[in-house]
């Protein structure tokens, strides 16, 4: 099976949403499957809950793109701030993205 962070598709995206990752803690640190890539920046929510999903959510953002993390007191939610290469007429760039539960 091929990963979908190393298919030549999304390698234009600015970010990919990752619900439920994989992810564990261990000596107070955060650690994913992966940890790392070659093409795209791990970000995970600041806080982390005890049991069996620590984060629910985490992003991996391209290195191509300017991201910022936004605090968010939640560990079911991460959230960055996204400079996008082109952006509207007003100067500024937006995106959107809405998940409803069980789609």
């Amino acid at each position: 099976m091929k990963s979908l962070m190393n298919d030549e598709r999304p390698q234009d995206f600015a970010v990919l949403a990752i619900q439920e990752p994989r992810v564990w803690e261990s000596t107070g640190k955060v650690l994913t499957a992966p940890m790392g890539h070659s093409r795209w920046t791990r970000v995970v929510p600041i806080a982390w809950r005890q049991g069996r999903w620590g984060i629910r959510s985490m992003l991996w953002v391209n290195r191509d793109m300017e991201a910022e993390l936004v605090p968010v007191p939640s560990s079911d939610l991460t959230a960055v701030t996204v400079r996008l290469p082109r952006p509207g007429p007003d100067g500024s760039s937006r995106l959107g993205l809405y998940a409803r539960a069980g789609t």
